[in-house]
């Protein structure tokens, strides 16, 4: 996973050049004009205190996916009696880096699946989560499984638990974000954009939030449910940005636990805190590192209900 963490840091250098350079190529601009909105020379903070209380939750393509893309926002979640859960939709099992750890090499799926999984539990407890769903699908392959049957695990855990927020991958690849080494970067993995679809799909489409879909899922209690946002978390097409200057070790240690993915700490602390501070650039604020997502909200001025 640490080829997935260079290609992130290489991306995020290269949208700081773009800013530096102020190049008119969109290939390298950070932009939300897809979304229809503009660049900003400050952007704003996510009221994420509007959470409070409340129940959230983050739908990911792999274990190490959340803790890396908004582990610091959940440290400040957690803090405020936010409950979190997670919903990972693969097992991990076809990735994993040679270390004192682990010999990669000798081990199975099954046996790196195992890993994950219990890697991704326990980084879940380093940030206070206790609630973790995993799918126990193959890594990789997300887009080669029925689309109904995700979906239909998705409403029933969104309709179980009932969050008012769902935080995902951003459904579309980012192909201006420049690759890094190997295939599982932060612009484009397919198992990232299928899942960020799907789980928009169940959150924002009539899944969740219909009985005529699933009607099997009523025999089992889970009552249709709302909800009230969804926010992808990205690092170039964002809307709101979250201060991660104080929980920037706490998110490190989420990773660092991951030893299959993250063997060496002091690279993922660099890594992390680069990454961090490249995205308060792109922000256009003073924070010393920062987490960026893209808010989507149901109701006028993103009320909660």
């Amino acid at each position: 996973k640490m080829a997935w963490l260079s290609g992130f840091l290489i991306a995020a250098s290269w949208l700081l050049l773009a800013a530096h350079a102020r190049y008119t190529h969109s290939i390298l601009q950070p932009s939300v004009s897809n979304f229809g909105g503009k660049e900003r020379d400050s952007t704003p903070a996510l009221d994420y205190q509007a959470y409070a209380g409340r129940t959230v939750m983050m739908i990911s393509a792999h274990p190490d996916d959340i803790e890396a893309m908004a582990g610091g926002l959940i440290v400040r979640l957690a803090a405020q009696n936010t409950k979190i859960v997670y919903v990972i939709v693969t097992n991990g099992d076809k990735g994993c880096q040679d270390s004192q750890y682990y010999n990669c090499s000798a081990l199975s799926s099954v046996d790196i699946a195992a890993i994950r999984q219990g890697e991704a539990r326990a980084a879940a407890a380093v940030l206070g989560v206790q609630d973790v769903v995993l799918l126990d699908y193959e890594d990789g392959m997300v887009t080669s499984v029925p689309e109904q049957n995700i979906r239909e695990q998705l409403t029933a855990a969104v309709r179980r638990f009932k969050p008012v927020a769902v935080f995902t991958w951003h459904p579309y690849p980012q192909f201006n974000l420049q690759p890094g080494q190997g295939w599982a970067d932060l612009g484009f993995h397919p198992d990232h954009q299928a899942v960020g679809r799907i789980a928009i799909d169940t959150a924002l489409g009539p899944s969740a939030g219909s009985r005529l879909l699933f009607p099997e899922l009523l025999l089992a209690g889970l009552q249709p449910h709302g909800v009230s946002q969804v926010l992808l978390w990205t690092c170039e097409e964002f809307s709101h940005y979250v201060d991660i200057s104080d929980a920037l070790p706490r998110k490190v240690a989420s990773l660092v636990v991951q030893r299959s993915q993250f063997p060496n700490a002091t690279a993922t602390q660099q890594t992390i805190a680069t990454l961090g501070a490249t995205l308060a650039h792109l922000a256009g604020v003073q924070a010393a590192y920062v987490e960026t997502f893209f808010q989507i909200c149901i109701f006028p001025n993103c009320t909660i209900q």
